[in-house]
């Protein structure tokens, strides 16, 4: 598989920050939800049960811009379905146990050990380097979490863009 260079993530994140009309962000939303519907759930599922409002919200447009990664630079078709999803996570059941276990400063380390791991550490960095840029608006707990729930939609899309 072809990895994502830094520089091709940094392209879908800054083309995605530069969106600044609200209807073409609703847009963008919408065409998620109907592309990828259950990744969208999930994203939702997810946040809704471990994250305040704005985690939420963070939550919802890194895993946005992991799926556009994936749509921009490997013309993703798949979508993937609740059991893609479901296998993904349990796969990476070990690391989000750990994630909500460990204790807060353990937690990046298992997180930057999951980057030396992957099969796209460049797009795995750079969800690392957004979490710390969002700093005080994440609890320190939950930023950690939030990259556990985003590597499996990580591997979920590389299993989909693999076959």
């Amino acid at each position: 598989m072809r990895q994502l260079s830094y520089e091709a993530v940094e392209e879908t994140f800054d083309w995605l920050s530069s969106i600044d009309d609200d209807d073409a962000i609703d847009q963008l939303i919408d065409e998620f939800g109907e592309k990828q519907p259950f990744v969208f759930s999930y994203l939702l599922a997810m946040g809704e049960e471990d994250f305040h409002d704005e985690e939420q919200e963070v939550f919802l447009y890194m895993g946005m811009l992991t799926w556009k990664v994936y749509d921009q630079h490997f013309s993703l078709t798949k979508t993937l379905s609740e059991e893609d999803i479901n296998q993904v996570k349990r796969s990476n059941l070990g690391l989000l146990e750990d994630m909500e276990f460990a204790k807060t400063h353990e937690r990046e380390a298992l997180a930057r050990g999951e980057v030396e791991n992957s099969v796209q550490p460049e797009l795995l960095t750079y969800l690392i380097e957004i979490i710390e840029e969002e700093g005080d608006a994440l609890k320190p707990g939950n930023r950690w979490l939030i990259f556990a729930f985003l590597k499996v939609l990580v591997d979920a899309f590389n299993q989909a863009v693999a076959e």
